[in-house]
């Protein structure tokens, strides 16, 4: 009879740990079996983005989410990966000529009030309706944050129900977009364009769960396509706050709430013992 006492510094990180228990077998032979137990967790940021594209990958299909929940996603041709990053750092963005990021939320809770934070940079040239982003039900938008000469257009379905005034986005230039939609709140939307909010309206369309069905990234399956540039989205499952905004425009590729540190890991333990009987 023996007993591991096993601590675990988080680091200052709160929130539940995913723990692993490995039980390990170096022999066949029950007295000289030699059983390791390790001991590992991951911190995970649950007051943070239920899912966060930073975009930096520079081949393949797959994007993944950097949450540390899974909520990877995949990309199509005409998106370009590996263009020079919005927001600075080592990291890459990527360019939307033609197709989109397809991401899968369905893991996540209901999310009726939520948040979408991103970075962009439109094509200059370019005036046609474009797709920055929008939730696919069946084949028909069920929401999307529509571009529009300079204009951000809400739209429900097929249709526009809420649009900026004097083109507030100008092409070729970097720009910092929060949408934030509050089912709770009468249905209302708030976009936030570098830190400051420039456009509110309430008793919008409603629709169903925003992660009942893909996330779709810079276009609506190949129409009203993105041309231009997007970085570092993060997905938020509740209404932030016009001051959350702003810090995430004045810390670009930070998150909010209290991410782990770097790699996931805050403990890494590792026991062995000889059993000669057991």
């Amino acid at each position: 009879v023996g007993e591991v006492v096993v601590t675990l510094n988080p680091n200052g990180a709160t929130g539940a740990f995913d723990a692993d228990l490995v039980m390990e077998n170096d022999s066949s032979m029950e007295s000289l079996r030699m059983r390791k137990v390790a001991f590992m967790a991951r911190a995970f940021n649950f007051d943070g983005p239920v899912a966060h594209y930073t975009l930096d990958e520079t081949e393949g299909s797959a994007i993944s989410d950097v949450t540390g929940f899974d909520r990877h996603a995949t990309v199509g041709d005409g998106v370009t990966l590996g263009s020079a990053s919005l927001i600075g750092g080592d990291g890459t963005a990527a360019t939307f000529s033609g197709w989109q990021v397809i991401a899968d939320l369905s893991t996540a809770e209901a999310l009726t009030d939520f948040s979408v934070s991103l970075w962009m940079n439109a094509a200059e040239g370019v005036v046609d309706l474009q797709t920055v982003f929008a939730r696919d039900d069946s084949g028909t938008p069920a929401f999307g944050l529509l571009l529009m000469d300079g204009n951000l257009q809400w739209f429900v379905s097929d249709q526009a129900y809420f649009e900026t005034t004097d083109a507030p986005i100008t092409p070729g230039t970097t720009y910092h977009v929060v949408a934030v939609y509050e089912k709770s709140q009468d249905e209302t939307l708030t976009l936030y364009l570098d830190g400051n909010e420039i456009a509110k309206q309430s008793g919008l369309n409603p629709f169903e769960d925003f992660a009942d069905g893909p996330f779709l990234l810079g276009s609506f399956n190949s129409v009203f396509s993105f041309n231009g540039v997007l970085d570092d989205v993060q997905i938020y499952g509740k209404a932030i706050s016009a001051e959350d905004s702003r810090f995430l425009y004045d810390n670009p590729g930070d998150v909010l709430g209290s991410p782990p540190p770097d790699g996931g890991a805050v403990a890494v333990i590792t026991w062995e013992a000889v059993n000669t009987n057991t």
